[in-house]
């Protein structure tokens, strides 16, 4: 009884401190010669006729976080293997420093000294697979992650570029069907939520309408094929830490070795290998998020 007292009074706290952010996002670099839009406070837009591709942050790190909401619009995100991605950075080397430039670390392999722990809210393959990831613990790029898959009408429909018969309907597996349901040519609203105490959580819902699908909860199963097992509880000293809030859009290089290009699904054999791959500049693919808000600390 004292202990659920405990963690009463704990969320209690957390609640009364809480503050609502719109993050104010500044461009860290551009790829095609025009920065995305960061104009209006809680969004970002990379291009409207042509892809702004690049890589935006917020210009403060964020504690404890308990919530995210955004609208998203992945309506023109077009290209295939260019990924569209909204996450954040927590580096427990240098917590306060602006993840940005030559300080940028992820466990993508960038800055793999720091151990930086990365949280995924999307990864996006075009518009047509989504992968939703937590990376805790140390080992950069080799550090544990765990990460769930989403598809769309886009994937069902191309059957060039997406093998629909590796997809299903199955969130106990970390598989989950958007198809039929939201329609990603339209606005999505995007609910991220984590809690903590024993055992902290996290969890992500896309809503559009009266339709709701939840695409990544670490409290069901133990995430798709080849995830490997993580320590939530290393969520809370990362929150403590801070997270720097970032969007960007990038492409592998087609000229590294094959096992070292990545978009969603391209791992699990969602991505069939002789699609040939979408433009990156000079392209018309682009996303945007608006109505970002952040509660934390």
């Amino acid at each position: 009884m004292k202990k659920l007292f405990g963690i009463l009074i704990l969320t209690l706290l957390t609640a009364a401190n809480a503050t609502n952010y719109n993050p104010q996002f500044v461009v860290d670099y551009n790829n095609c010669g025009t920065n995305p839009s960061v104009a209006t406070k809680g969004s970002v837009s990379f291009g409207t006729t042509t892809c702004a591709a690049g890589r935006v942050i917020s210009n403060q790190a964020y504690k404890n976080i308990t919530q995210i909401t955004a609208t998203v619009d992945l309506s023109k995100a077009t290209s295939t293997f260019v990924n569209h991605t909204f996450y954040m950075v927590s580096n427990p080397t240098n917590p306060t420093r602006p993840n940005s430039g030559s300080a940028y670390c992820d466990a993508g392999g960038n800055l793999t000294d720091q151990n930086c722990r990365e949280i995924d809210l999307f990864e996006s393959n075009a518009n047509a697979v989504i992968q939703t990831t937590i990376h805790t613990g140390n080992g950069g790029i080799n550090g544990p992650q765990r990460f769930e898959l989403a598809y769309t009408d886009t994937a069902i429909s191309n059957p060039t570029c997406f093998d629909s018969s590796k997809m299903s309907d199955n969130p106990a597996a970390g598989s989950h069907k958007l198809a039929g349901i939201i329609d990603i040519t339209k606005p999505v609203q995007m609910i991220v939520n984590f809690t903590y105490g024993d055992t902290p959580t996290y969890k992500v819902t896309y809503t559009q309408g009266s339709n709701s699908v939840v695409v990544y909860d670490s409290t069901v199963g133990s995430g798709y094929s080849g995830s490997g097992a993580i320590d939530m509880k290393d969520l809370i000293t990362s929150m403590a830490n801070g997270y720097w809030i970032h969007a960007s859009i990038w492409q592998s290089s087609p000229s590294v070795p094959y096992d070292q290009q990545w978009s969603p699904g391209k791992p699990q054999g969602w991505w069939i290998s002789t699609c040939q791959w979408g433009g990156l500049c000079g392209s018309t693919t682009s996303f945007s998020l608006s109505n970002v808000t952040v509660i934390a600390d």
